[in-house]
Protein backbone atom coordinates (compact mmCIF):
# COMPACT_ATOMS: atom_id res chain seq x y z
CA UNK A 1 0.00 0.00 0.00
CA UNK A 2 1.45 3.56 -0.97
CA UNK A 3 2.09 5.63 1.79
CA UNK A 4 -0.59 8.47 0.55
CA UNK A 5 -3.36 5.76 0.47
CA UNK A 6 -2.58 5.01 3.94
CA UNK A 7 -2.51 8.59 5.17
CA UNK A 8 -5.70 9.60 3.64
CA UNK A 9 -7.08 5.56 4.92
CA UNK A 10 -6.53 6.79 8.73
CA UNK A 11 -7.53 10.69 7.93
CA UNK A 12 -10.96 8.98 7.02
CA UNK A 13 -10.56 6.55 9.78
CA UNK A 14 -10.45 10.05 12.25
CA UNK A 15 -13.40 11.81 11.10
CA UNK A 16 -15.94 8.81 12.39
CA UNK A 17 -14.09 9.05 16.11
CA UNK A 18 -13.40 13.08 16.50
CA UNK A 19 -17.54 13.05 15.27
CA UNK A 20 -18.35 10.30 18.26
CA UNK A 21 -16.25 12.05 20.72
CA UNK A 22 -18.21 15.18 20.20
CA UNK A 23 -21.39 14.28 20.48
CA UNK A 24 -21.32 11.69 22.76
CA UNK A 25 -18.13 13.10 24.88
CA UNK A 26 -15.06 11.02 26.34
CA UNK A 27 -16.26 8.71 28.29
CA UNK A 28 -19.39 7.12 26.18
CA UNK A 29 -19.38 3.49 26.30
CA UNK A 30 -21.12 1.76 22.89
CA UNK A 31 -22.81 -1.16 21.94
CA UNK A 32 -22.39 -2.78 18.63
CA UNK A 33 -23.74 -6.43 17.53
CA UNK A 34 -21.01 -8.33 15.96
CA UNK A 35 -22.90 -9.40 13.06
CA UNK A 36 -20.63 -10.33 10.36
CA UNK A 37 -21.89 -11.74 6.32
CA UNK A 38 -18.03 -13.18 4.86
CA UNK A 39 -18.66 -13.77 1.46
CA UNK A 40 -22.58 -14.26 1.22
CA UNK A 41 -24.34 -12.89 -1.72
CA UNK A 42 -25.41 -9.57 -2.55
CA UNK A 43 -23.98 -8.61 1.04
CA UNK A 44 -21.53 -5.71 1.05
CA UNK A 45 -18.24 -6.61 3.12
CA UNK A 46 -17.66 -4.21 6.01
CA UNK A 47 -15.07 -3.28 8.00
CA UNK A 48 -16.39 -4.38 11.38
CA UNK A 49 -12.98 -5.90 12.98
CA UNK A 50 -11.27 -2.70 12.03
CA UNK A 51 -13.90 -0.66 13.03
CA UNK A 52 -14.03 -1.71 16.40
CA UNK A 53 -9.98 -1.86 16.69
CA UNK A 54 -9.78 1.62 16.05
CA UNK A 55 -12.80 2.52 18.72
CA UNK A 56 -11.39 0.23 21.34
CA UNK A 57 -8.10 2.23 20.17
CA UNK A 58 -9.58 5.59 20.50
CA UNK A 59 -10.08 5.45 24.22
CA UNK A 60 -13.92 4.39 23.61
CA UNK A 61 -15.91 1.61 25.77
CA UNK A 62 -17.19 -0.79 23.87
CA UNK A 63 -19.32 -3.84 24.39
CA UNK A 64 -20.29 -6.23 21.85
CA UNK A 65 -23.54 -8.18 21.92
CA UNK A 66 -24.30 -11.53 20.63
CA UNK A 67 -27.27 -11.18 17.99
CA UNK A 68 -27.69 -14.98 16.52
CA UNK A 69 -31.34 -15.76 16.79
CA UNK A 70 -31.85 -12.28 18.31
CA UNK A 71 -35.23 -12.04 16.68
CA UNK A 72 -37.20 -15.46 17.62
CA UNK A 73 -35.97 -15.80 21.05
CA UNK A 74 -37.25 -13.72 24.14
CA UNK A 75 -34.98 -10.98 26.06
CA UNK A 76 -36.29 -11.62 29.49
CA UNK A 77 -37.03 -15.31 30.13
CA UNK A 78 -35.03 -16.17 26.74
CA UNK A 79 -37.89 -18.66 25.86
CA UNK A 80 -38.94 -19.16 21.92
CA UNK A 81 -41.16 -16.63 20.42
CA UNK A 82 -44.71 -17.66 18.83
CA UNK A 83 -46.89 -16.01 16.55
CA UNK A 84 -50.16 -14.88 18.76
CA UNK A 85 -51.50 -12.48 16.09
CA UNK A 86 -51.89 -11.06 12.57
CA UNK A 87 -52.22 -7.43 12.16
CA UNK A 88 -52.35 -4.86 9.97
CA UNK A 89 -48.42 -3.45 8.41
CA UNK A 90 -47.85 -0.80 10.11
CA UNK A 91 -45.48 0.20 7.36
CA UNK A 92 -47.61 2.13 4.50
CA UNK A 93 -45.13 1.83 2.07
CA UNK A 94 -44.83 -2.08 2.80
CA UNK A 95 -48.33 -2.95 2.87
CA UNK A 96 -48.70 -3.31 -0.78
CA UNK A 97 -46.23 -6.20 -0.48
CA UNK A 98 -46.97 -7.37 2.62
CA UNK A 99 -50.42 -6.48 4.15
CA UNK A 100 -50.63 -8.49 7.29
CA UNK A 101 -47.73 -9.12 9.96
CA UNK A 102 -47.83 -11.86 12.46
CA UNK A 103 -46.78 -10.07 16.26
CA UNK A 104 -44.58 -12.06 18.44
CA UNK A 105 -44.70 -13.21 22.04
CA UNK A 106 -43.50 -15.41 24.26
Amino acid sequence: MRFSSKLSLQQNDDKPIKSLKKKLGHDAVLVLGDWSAANVKFHESIRNKGFIQMLKQSGFNLYLINEYKASSLCPDCEGKLEKFKIIDNPRPYRRKDMSKVKAMSC
